[in-house]
């Protein structure tokens, strides 16, 4: 979990900013190495989707990691994300005096 106070990082943050960009990898080259498209990299890498138990597989073997890495970043994520929609919406059912 990241120390941050709004909670875990998404991985494709993790990706970037431990991966990527500390070893000169540009999305294009992981994409390429991974065998999929750069667009869901490049989407991946913006936040716009998850990791799946098969990019994390790929992600793995590609960057020394474990899936088990990738999807344990992908699930904090979202029951962060979960809790602050849960929050959220109690928040506003909550009848004022």
């Amino acid at each position: 979990m990241s120390a941050r106070s709004h909670g875990p990082r998404h991985p494709g943050e993790v990706l970037r900013h431990q991966y990527l960009e500390p070893r000169g990898i540009s999305q294009t080259d992981l994409a390429k190495e991974l065998g999929v498209p750069f667009r869901t990299i490049n989407r991946l890498v913006q936040g716009h989707c998850g990791v799946s138990t098969n990019m994390a597989w790929k992600l793995s073997r590609s960057l020394s990691t474990s899936p088990e890495f990738w999807m344990d970043l992908q699930r904090d994520f979202s029951l962060a994300q979960r809790r602050r929609q849960a929050s959220a919406g109690e928040s506003a059912r909550t009848p004022t005096a």
